[in-house]
């Protein structure tokens, strides 16, 4: 079991912080905490207008979230165009000094940043870019991506299509 923390900085809503909510509401992993600074001070019940996540506190920064012991922290929501936003390097930096691993649902792969690789191999952690496919191209084949997860077929015209069904799945 994991010990959460999501960064969803000006973004945790409804629409917008759909994998972080999908984790919270369906997730097996404990989530200690959510970064949204615009929302600090609040908890996840209170941010949401929603009945669960009142024992989640919403958090500042990477520094304050630190506090709940977490040991992972999950990117909670897919910014415009998918990449990772300049303002939030130096939280992923901080998490990852603090030997958190990172797990990204980003359209971009932060494997491939030289700065964040360098960084978690310095410090031991895990850099888990979901989005990345598996080494064999197995398309139609119906095999679990890894051990205990299902495959789903998603049909959608947009970007959002299933992320709160995939949540259910417990992909994270």
């Amino acid at each position: 079991m994991r010990r959460i923390v999501i960064l969803a900085e000006e973004a945790f809503e409804w629409h917008d912080g759909k994998t972080g909510i999908g984790v919270i509401r369906y997730g097996k992993d404990t989530v200690v905490a959510v970064i949204d600074s615009t929302r600090a001070g609040m908890d996840v019940s209170q941010a949401l207008g929603a009945s669960f996540g009142k024992d989640i506190p919403i958090v500042r920064d990477i520094n304050e979230a630190l506090r709940y012991q977490p040991d992972s922290l999950l990117i909670g929501i897919a910014p415009m165009g998918g990449a990772l936003p300049a303002a939030w390097r130096w939280q992923l930096l901080k998490a990852i000094e603090a030997g958190l691993d990172i797990i990204s649902g980003l359209h971009v792969f932060l494997c491939d940043d030289e700065e964040l690789r360098a960084a978690a191999a310095r410090c031991g952690v895990t850099l888990w870019d979901v989005r990345r496919p598996p080494d064999k191209n197995r398309v139609a084949e119906f095999l679990p991506h890894r051990p205990g997860s299902h495959t789903v077929l998603m049909v959608g015209s947009d970007c959002a299509t299933g992320k709160p069904t995939l949540s259910n799945f417990h992909l994270f």
